[in-house]
This record gives structure tokens, sequence and C-alpha cells, in this order.
């Protein structure tokens, strides 16, 4: 048996080096059970803990706004975990963000192999519209979460594009209806026991008529879950990844400067994962790729932009007055000069 789980691991490591995940890192075996692992060393071999520093930063920022100091900047960094944390095995909202990546939560378990090549055989359809054996396929809405997160119609998932030549207008408007959605299951107006078929949203009926049977609950835990009043934090973290990796270079160019519609900046181009190079994608999603990158500002960066939402949630701020706003004037603005969908400078 540790065997086998070492060869799994294995094989998760591979893939992780591959650049198959294509958002900032995450790693779910990293501090699963307790917190306070330093940085670095063994686990962090398989992939960094990034998505997580960011979401640890920002909910320690909005702490201290509610204690301290209500305009404060958010530092990029957030105190270490103790060696008596509780492990993000139970931080719900860990397992949200998490959830962007591994939404069949392989990951999470045990099953890293499966994770593993259920994401081979993904980017083999992808690309050649054939399995892994040699069968005719589509990804399409039918297919298997993982499988459309990363490779099919579920992109927006991590602030991508599905392919090149997309309006980013039609991007972002992908981006932020799956939030809108999230966010009204993280703030308690859609239950966790209501099926899709019943949610009158425009995700549901673009993205999931198929799964019309299924529960707000079993799409964000399918396998694993804290219990149904923790999946209001699962789905807020969803919208964490989303926003997090906006941020990444791989995922988005942006333009950090000032614009008639953008005073705060604004995105350029969304990009495509289909066209890019895999390892230099996957060298923009790491700690040091956002810690050192030196066009963030204090209103625009990863930790700033997440901390606004959960700020947003834990106000029940409304949706089309407060949250929709704030999405489409600044954290994806759009100006004239934005573009189709492409590699970015990540090209293959």
């Amino acid at each position: 048996m540790q065997i086998l789980r070492i060869a799994a691991i294995a094989a998760v490591i591979s893939s992780l080096g591959s650049g198959a995940v294509r958002a900032y890192e995450l790693n779910p075996l990293k501090n699963k059970y307790h917190g306070g692992r330093p940085e670095g060393g063994f686990w962090e071999r398989i992939s960094e803990t990034v998505h997580e520093d960011i979401t640890d930063a920002a909910v320690w920022c909005m702490a201290g706004r509610e204690t301290a100091m209500p305009s404060a900047p958010c530092s990029l960094d957030a105190p270490g975990r103790t060696a008596d944390t509780k492990g993000n095995k139970w931080n719900a909202l860990i397992r949200g963000v998490w959830w962007n990546d591994d939404p069949n939560q392989h990951l999470f378990g045990v099953h890293y192999a499966t994770w593993a090549i259920w994401m081979r055989d993904a980017q083999g359809i992808a690309k050649t519209h054939r399995d892994w054996l040699g069968r005719t396929k589509a990804l399409n809405a039918t297919y298997k979460m993982q499988y459309r997160s990363h490779y099919g119609d579920l992109q927006f998932l991590h602030a991508m594009a599905n392919a090149d030549g997309e309006a980013a207008a039609e991007v972002r408007r992908r981006a932020i209806n799956w939030i809108g959605f999230a966010y009204a299951v993280a703030i308690g107006n859609i239950e966790a026991e209501t099926k899709l078929g019943d949610i009158d949203d425009p995700v549901m009926t673009e993205y999931f008529t198929k799964q019309s049977g299924w529960t707000v609950n079993h799409l964000f835990a399918p396998k694993f879950t804290l219990g149904r009043s923790t999946i209001p934090d699962v789905a807020l973290g969803s919208i964490l990844h989303v926003v997090q990796d906006s941020f990444s270079d791989s995922h988005a160019t942006r333009d950090y400067g000032s614009s008639p519609v953008c005073p705060h900046g604004r995105i350029l181009e969304f990009h495509a994962y289909g066209s890019q190079d895999s390892g230099r994608h996957g060298a923009a999603d790491t700690r040091s790729a956002w810690r050192t990158n030196s066009n963030f500002t204090l209103k625009m960066n990863p930790v700033e932009a997440s901390a606004r939402i959960l700020q947003f949630a834990k106000a029940r701020a409304e949706w089309h007055t407060a949250v929709r706003p704030y999405l489409e004037s600044e954290l994806f603005c759009l100006d004239l000069d934005s573009r189709p969908s492409g590699a970015g400078e990540y090209a293959s």
C-alpha cells in the first residue's frame, strides 16, 4: 500500500511539473492535518501552497481591518501558522480554493494517481479528440468536471479563455456569472440542498443542464464534505480561486496603469492554455512569481482583491449594487484596448 501511494504521489509530481494545473499552484497534501509546516520541504517539491498562502493573507488582512485599521493595505504575506493550527482538511474556505483545480476531489482524498491520469487523458482529448483508449471523444458538458475545468468549457474557473480568439468581454462574462452563482451560495441565497435544475441562473442553463439532478452540495463536495453548513465557504473559496488566478501573468495580461474607463488598471487579454507552453505557463504560477510581481498596486493585487471578496461576503453585500460593479469596473475592468484571447507571452 505504501509503495502504491508513493507511486501515486510521483504521478502527481510529474503532472504538476508539466504545468497540467493551470492556476496559481496549490497543494492539498501539505498542511492537510496540521498547520505550521515551513515553506519548502518535501511536499513543496510537488507543488507550492500559493493559493493557500494568498487566501491566508487575505483572511488575516480582513481580520485586521475589522479590529484595527479599516483602510490598511493588505500585506502579501500572512503570519506563519503555528504547529497547533488545524490543517486545511478542516478549512472549508481552503477546500473551496482547491475545488476549481480538483472538482472531483481526487487530490483531497488519496486518489492522486486518478487525478494525474485524468489530467493526461483530458489533455489528449483536447489536442487529438481521442481518449487514452483511442476512442473519439469531445470535452462537452457531459464530461467529468475535472476535464471540463482544465481543458473544456469551464476554464473560466481559472480566469482563462477556452480557446484562442475569444473576446475579453465574453471570457469576463463567464467568470463573473460563475462568481455571481457562487456568491449567492456563499451568502446563503441558494441553499446546499437545492437542485441545480431548480436554480434560475445563467450558469445553470449554460453549463449544467445535464446535471440538473445534482444538488449544490454535490457540485461542491461530491466525495468529501465537512457538512452542508460549510458549503457556503466552499463556494466562497471557489470565487477566490478565480480572482487570484486572474493576477497570474500566464492567465491574463493586465495593465496596472490608469485609463479613461479603468482608473485602477485593467485586463488587456485573457489567455488560452491550449496554445501555451505548459512549462513557461507553470513558472508564472509559483510563489516567487506572485511575490516578486512589481506591477501589483495597493488596490490591485491578489491578496487585496481576495480580501475585498471576503468582506463583501461577510457583509452579505448586494450583488447588483456592490459586488458586480466592483468586478466589472475594478477587478476585471476592460477598456477599448482589450484584445481577443491568445497565448500571451507563453506561446508554445
